[in-house]
C-alpha cells in the first residue's frame, strides 16, 4: 500500500514566506478567485470547465462566497498586483509546463489559461514581484495543471518559493500530467469536502482512499500538499 494512502503527506519547503502561516481560512465570508482555461473544454470535447465555473457558481449562491472570476494569465497577474487581495483561495485550472532543467531554469516553468498563451514564472515575477504587492489573504494557491505532458514536479521548484513569498499560507497541485477530467472531479470533491471543515490533508487522504476503493483510481496520489496539513476552512460554509 502506498504512503499516501495511509498517511497525511504534506510538505513545506524553505522560502521566504510566512515560517508560520496562520491554519485557519476565515469562512466568514469565504473570498475566492478562480481562473479558467475555458480552451480545455473546447479543445477536448469536454464540460469540465463548465461543471467547476457552475460548482462555485454554487457556492457563491448558496454560501455567500465572494468570488472573483478570470480567464487569462493577466487577470492572474492583475490580481497579484493589488496591494489587497483578500482572495483566500486562489483556483487556477490550467495547463502547466515543467522546465526547471532547461537553460531558464524554474522560472521558465509555465502556465496556460485561456487563449492558448503560455506564461511564465518569470514574467509573473516581472509584474507582480514576490517583494512587492503582498496578498493580503494570505490564500491558498491550488494550481490544477492537467493534460499537461512535460508536468512533473521540478514545476513547483520555482512557484512555490513565490506564492509564500507573496504571503500565501500554502500551494497544492499535481506533480504528474493528469487527465482533465479526473483533475476537475478531484478539484469539485476536494473544494466540496474543505467548505465542511476538515482540515485539508484530512480531506485529501479521504478523497484519495475514496477514488482508490470506489473506483481502482490512484491518480489521487499525484496531489502535492506544500502546506500546512491542519489547513482548514472555520468556521465551515455547512
Amino acid at each position: 500500500m502506498f504512503l499516501g494512502f495511509k498517511h497525511i503527506i504534506e510538505e513545506l519547503p524553505p522560502g521566504d514566506g510566512d515560517l508560520d502561516p496562520p491554519k485557519d481560512i476565515d469562512g466568514r465570508p469565504l473570498t475566492a478567485g478562480v481562473c479558467f482555461n475555458w480552451d480545455i473544454d473546447q479543445d477536448f470535447r469536454l464540460e469540465v470547465v463548465q461543471e467547476q465555473d457552475a460548482f462555485w457558481k454554487r457556492l457563491q449562491q448558496h454560501h455567500g462566497v465572494r468570488l472573483t472570476e478570470g480567464k487569462t494569465s493577466e487577470d492572474v497577474v492583475n490580481w497579484l498586483k493589488k496591494p489587497k487581495l483578500e482572495n483566500q483561495i486562489l483556483y487556477f485550472f490550467c495547463h502547466a509546463e515543467s522546465r526547471s532543467l532547461d537553460r531558464g531554469g524554474p522560472d521558465s516553468s509555465a502556465i496556460e489559461l485561456t487563449g492558448g498563451k503560455q506564461t511564465t514564472l518569470r514574467y509573473f515575477k516581472l509584474k507582480a514581484p514576490a517583494d512587492r504587492f503582498k496578498l493580503a489573504g494570505s490564500p491558498l494557491v491550488f494550481i490544477n495543471g492537467c493534460q499537461s505532458a512535460s508536468m512533473s514536479p521540478l514545476f513547483y521548484d520555482g512557484w512555490v518559493p513565490y506564492f509564500l513569498a507573496k504571503g500565501a499560507r500554502g500551494v497544492m497541485g499535481p506533480v504528474w500530467d493528469i487527465p482533465a477530467v479526473f483533475a476537475s472531479e478531484w478539484a469539485i470533491r476536494l473544494f466540496n469536502r474543505l467548505v465542511e471543515g476538515p482540515p485539508i490533508g484530512e480531506a485529501m487522504l479521504w478523497l484519495r482512499r475514496e477514488f482508490l476503493l470506489k473506483h481502482n483510481n490512484l491518480l489521487g496520489l499525484a496531489y502535492s500538499l506544500y502546506c500546512d496539513g491542519e489547513t482548514r476552512i472555520h468556521p465551515a460554509l455547512r
